[in-house]
């Protein structure tokens, strides 16, 4: 049977499922209406719900495992002095109460993060993040119970604790119960409770995983029972969650905003849910106090603009989405200020940290900052950067549009010394610093432009054509930057790059490019993890260059995506003001195709077609 997606004013999901070799897709699996619903698997999942290493195997199995005794005291003893020095300062938030710092030790004992696993000591901080209502520890109590590594195997207890994250509204909770109401693990077997849990994930936080899991079982159910679980989900949805109880209470239904199309600040349009303020006010509060949603704009959202000094500056990200970007797992929460009044985020895993300190606002817009990323080495980007917001509009996989927040480096970063003196009035910064030089760099002036000379003009012509800039295939690494988090994915959150800064880039060196079979392009990352690649399909009539990418991470799975990319020529500025040009490729609308598809792509003039079937056609 022959399926087809048309992609033109909506697009229709047409996803398949079995595995086959990457390059290619997969057919679903004969069985109930078409869908076969097998064994689903938990996911550990991090401070921000991001599924972490392994899938823990559903299985039912027969009765519970007995508790495993208690480890030896010497072997407890040692495991403690391991945790206090691999994670020394989230051991000593974790014993002074810190729920997030205890939530996520717990998560590092259970999967060895760093260090060998350890069970006991995994529970034990779960258990009291758990407890005090937190949903990430309450969703990897859920996994603990699946019973691996000595843990208990309880699937009722560990049902129990993925419901009081589900009812809170925590999406990793609310994908994990419906699955399990699906399989009849924990909880008896119910495709109403599962397609409803599923329909609050897939809607809250937009992941294909639940949307696909949802519309795959809507296969097995009737029209009578997808109504009752629609009905369910909206009732859901009324009730106000009580934080850590696992309970709710009825609250009025908030009225619609109405419908809107414009781009400009200060007006909302139908874009989708988002854990944030409306975007007229998303504008006003990061344009005036450089923060979103009350907390400070991610210090990893500023370090993406970082370059090396061997790339001059030149800051390859341009623009990023703040608005997808608040409160997901790539950008997680826990930035906090220091006594200086820098904006710091400790990554625990990685023994780095990056920051930022703002300095205040130029007339232009231009908001001034010193961001810096120490990795523990003696040399790490230190830059003063000049960024600026702006709304936008962005396209999810279904056609309909959505509100961006956009963060844009308008110039060349300068490197920064950490003993420098930042002021900042309307018209100006001067910076300055005992026994050198003050710099002073001025507000961009009205009208001031770029001029988009022959050759950019030239270059961007190219890139339309044939996806290719000065006769070489783009590197497969500006095209990763649009890819988020799996756990993550929907909105990019990097929007745009500069081609002509990126080409002939340390970063993006084009040696590391190898062309697998004609037409696809991958880089690799290093032996066990993974690669990444793409293959230009082909443009369209207004520009569109219609690329499918895809990933794999070190594990069986190639996930596959269409993006929808427009290039244009805009403006730059050095760092005295002077314009340059730059070619931005601008990721504008994604479809994911799923893990192995083998989907084919035609592209026209005014559409693009999607087909894919038992037979490949």
């Amino acid at each position: 049977m022959r399926r087809i997606t048309v992609i033109a004013a909506v697009l229709v999901v047409v996803l398949a499922s079995a595995p086959t070799t990457e390059g290619q897709t997969t057919s679903s699996t004969p069985g109930n209406g078409g869908f076969e619903v097998g064994p689903v698997k938990s996911y550990r999942v991090d401070s921000s719900g991001k599924p972490i290493g392994g899938s823990v195997s559903s299985q039912p199995a027969p009765a519970p495992a007995p508790t495993p005794a208690p480890a030896p005291a010497v072997a407890v003893a040692v495991a403690q002095d391991r945790i206090a020095e691999e994670y020394p300062e989230l051991l000593k938030k974790a014993e002074q109460g810190d729920v997030k710092a205890q939530s996520e030790l717990g998560l590092y004992c259970m999967i060895g993060k760093g260090m060998p696993k350890n069970i006991p000591e995994a529970y034990k901080w779960l258990r009291k993040a758990a407890d005090q209502g937190d949903p990430n520890a309450q969703c990897n109590l859920g996994a603990y119970y699946a019973g691996e590594d000595g843990a208990p195997k309880d699937d009722v207890e560990g049902a129990k604790w993925v419901r009081k994250a589900a009812e809170q509204g925590y999406p990793a909770g609310q994908e994990d119960l419906g699955e399990r109401y699906m399989n009849g693990r924990g909880v008896p077997k119910d495709s109403v409770q599962a397609y409803m849990w599923l329909s609050l994930a897939a809607e809250k936080y937009p992941t294909p995983l639940a949307k696909v899991t949802r519309d795959r079982l809507a296969k097995t159910m009737t029209p009578q029972q997808i109504a009752e679980a629609q009905k369910l989900s909206r009732d859901w949805k009324t009730r106000k969650p009580i934080a850590g109880s696992g309970s709710a209470q009825p609250a009025p239904m908030p009225a619609p905003a109405p419908p809107d199309t414009s781009s400009s600040p200060g007006e909302n349009s139908s874009s989708p849910k988002r854990k944030g303020p409306p975007v007229s006010e998303e504008f006003t509060e990061a344009d005036q106090h450089f923060t979103y949603g009350g907390e400070p704009i991610h210090p990893g959202l500023l370090c993406e603009f970082l370059t090396s000094l061997a790339d001059k500056g030149y800051p390859l990200t341009v623009a990023v989405d703040v608005a997808a970007a608040f409160h997901t797992n790539e950008y997680s929460t826990g930035a906090q200020k220091d006594p200086n009044g820098a904006v710091v985020i400790k990554n625990y895993h990685e023994n780095s940290k990056d920051a930022y300190q703002w300095f205040g606002r130029l007339k232009d817009g231009s908001h001034v900052l010193h961001v810096w990323r120490d990795d523990g080495g003696r040399m790490f980007p230190s830059s003063l950067l000049f960024v600026t917001f702006s709304t936008g509009k962005g396209w999810k996989d279904d056609g309909t549009c959505y509100d961006r927040l956009l963060m844009t480096a308008i110039r060349r970063s300068v490197p920064f010394d950490f003993r420098s003196k930042v002021t900042v009035s309307d018209t100006e910064v001067v910076v300055s610093r005992e026994g050198a030089d003050t710099v002073i760099y001025k507000a961009l002036e009205t009208g001031q432009d770029a001029a988009a000379g022959p050759e950019m003009q030239a270059r961007l012509a190219e890139v339309e054509k044939s996806f290719k800039y000065k006769g070489k295939p783009i590197h497969p690494g500006i095209l990763e930057e649009f890819e988020g988090y799996m756990s993550d994915k929907g909105f990019p959150l990097s929007v745009s790059m500069d081609l002509a800064a990126a080409a002939g880039s340390n970063e993006y060196f084009d040696g590391d490019i190898k062309q697998r079979k004609p037409g696809i392009y991958v880089v690799e990352h290093g032996e066990g993890k993974g690669y990444f690649g793409y293959e230009w399909c082909g443009s369209m009539a207004d520009g569109t260059q219609v690329v499918s990418t895809f990933s794999n991470g070190g594990g069986s799975g190639v996930f596959k995506t269409l993006y929808f990319l427009h290039c244009s020529v805009e403006k730059g500025f050095e760092e005295n003001g002077t314009p340059y040009g730059r070619l931005l490729i601008t990721a504008t609308r994604w479809f994911p195709l799923g893990d192995r598809s083998d989907a084919k792509i035609q592209v026209s003039a005014d559409k693009v077609v999607i087909s894919q079937g038992a037979d490949g056609n």
